[in-house]
């Protein structure tokens, strides 16, 4: 089946016009209408009935235009894919993500991402924001995914992903795993743990004091895995962001919704990248992220 003849059909069926079909692609209007009757003469049946003023699709027609549109935007798949491909391959991706938010949900991008794109090699950097921030804007990293704490600046595309919604892991040991959500009175007397260096500790600890109104002790650990085992081991609770707005238990953890102002409290996760680089490969990733968290 000719693609060309398929895609003149396709249009001169959408628009309900020959004239405006060959005025758009610059050529005379026989041409088109024999590109159509050559259609028809490769598949061996008519796909219009004609009249001197209008046309009407066959039974026939009406199948090869509905089946015809997805053939043309395969094509139109795999041709953008192959170059995408062919531009791409070996290129590295540096991308810094901020500890504690949407987590999970880059997890599954990444996944995806990776499957599809095999020819991207993938890096990645943990970190805390202002660490994350000073990498994207040094050009150790290439995109950043993390939530936003300051004015959007000009020099990076700022690409809203999503809302993200607070969560405070307990210990599934503790009393307060039986609730179904949680508020920050009912955190007195537990200790919060920040993941961050000891030198990027302070930040970290104002940006929550601000942020979930806490101003108990706070404890510091470096990574995401020593912060889950101190929380199982009941030293502490952890503030995340996710897509999951209702309490989860994996049998040594508790993630109860954090409520504030009557409702689970959000942060909005974004993708930062500079507008001098190259779009289509963030805009792929971003696109995978957008539709994880959505």
């Amino acid at each position: 089946m000719n693609l060309k003849s398929l895609e003149y059909f396709i249009k001169v069926v959408d628009t309900n016009s020959f004239t405006k079909v060959a005025e758009e692609s610059f050529i005379s209007q026989s041409a088109i209408s024999q590109q159509i009757k050559s259609l028809e003469d490769e598949l061996g049946f008519s796909l219009l009935n004609r009249s001197k003023k209008e046309f009407t699709l066959t039974e026939a027609g009406k199948y090869i235009y509905k089946e015809g549109k997805n053939i043309i935007n395969n094509v139109k798949e795999i041709e953008n894919h192959a170059s995408f491909i062919s531009k791409n391959t070996n290129q590295e991706l540096k991308i810094g993500h901020v500890m504690g938010y949407g987590y999970e949900e880059l997890k599954k991008s990444l996944m995806i991402f990776s499957s599809k794109y095999p020819e991207i090699k993938l890096s990645i950097k943990d970190g805390t924001h202002d660490t994350i921030s000073a990498c994207n804007i040094n050009d150790v990293t290439d995109i950043m995914i993390g939530d936003q704490r300051k004015t959007l600046s000009d020099i990076f595309n700022n690409v809203y992903l999503g809302d993200l919604y607070y969560s405070i892991k307990i210990s599934s040991s503790s009393n307060l795993s039986t609730k179904n959500n949680i508020t920050i009175s009912e955190l007195k007397g537990y200790s919060c743990i920040v993941i961050a260096s000891r030198e990027e500790m302070p930040k970290e600890i104002e940006f929550m004091k601000t942020t979930l109104e806490f101003n108990g002790e706070f404890l510091c650990a470096q990574t995401l895995t020593e912060a889950e085992l101190m929380v199982s081991a009941g030293i502490g609770f952890l503030p995340v962001a996710s897509k999951v707005k209702e309490k989860t238990d994996d049998g040594s953890i508790t993630s109860l919704p954090f409520i504030k102002n009557e409702e689970i409290l959000k942060s909005k996760l974004y993708a930062f990248y500079k507008k001098s680089f190259d779009e289509s490969i963030y805009e792929k990733l971003t696109s995978i992220i957008k539709e994880v968290i959505k």
